[in-house]
């Protein structure tokens, strides 16, 4: 039965992988949270994984059961995932140590930590694909168009995940305004 799906699904048979996706999604974003992933990541991880597995469907050869592949992807699918957090978290981390500081008197030091840990845990709070076209967006300059081409998206969804993360940022950091423009005329 699972080779037969497979062969359908190869074949373009969009029912085929209806039920083969609601059979294994599941027990596959399980799997996902033994590599350490929260329960949206798995999701997102497991989501990318069908659909790349949609993508090259007819580049594929049925060899063993569609489980096999499936599980497979996702191993190396959250693998790929980890060492993407890990190198952003590394970039995060350098970016933040590059920046000027502030130096002027303590009261402005005790905000601007607490504006940094609000900054990280929001960051840390979007999804992950959303987290990832805002740092490559806003910390490492890249244009929609290259983040789109980079990983495979349309600009309109880089926009739109760019505007729902910046959306997420004005109303977790809100409070935090009159600091910011405080800080900016300073620094200037």
């Amino acid at each position: 039965m699972s080779n037969e799906l497979f062969q359908k699904i190869i074949s373009g048979d969009e029912k085929a992988f209806e039920i083969v996706f609601l059979k294994y999604f599941k027990s596959m974003c399980f799997n996902a949270r033994l590599f350490g992933l929260s329960h949206d990541e798995s999701k997102e991880v497991v989501q990318h994984t069908f659909l790349k597995f949609w993508e090259i469907k007819s580049r594929l050869q049925a060899q063993g059961p569609v489980e096999n592949y499936l599980y497979k992807s996702l191993r190396n699918n959250c693998i790929d995932f980890a060492r993407s957090q890990k190198k952003l978290q590394d970039k995060i981390d350098a970016s933040l140590i590059a920046n000027e500081l502030p130096t002027s008197n303590d009261g402005d030091w005790v905000v601007y930590e607490e504006l940094e840990n609000k900054f990280r845990r929001t960051l840390e709070n979007l999804p992950p694909q959303m987290k990832e076209i805002f740092v490559l967006s806003r910390i490492e300059g890249l244009k929609y168009k290259e983040i789109a081409e980079r990983l495979g998206l349309s600009v309109k969804t880089v926009e739109t995940q760019v505007s729902r993360a910046l959306s997420r940022f004005r109303t977790e950091l809100k409070d935090y305004l009159p600091f910011l423009l405080f800080l900016f005329i300073k620094i200037k």
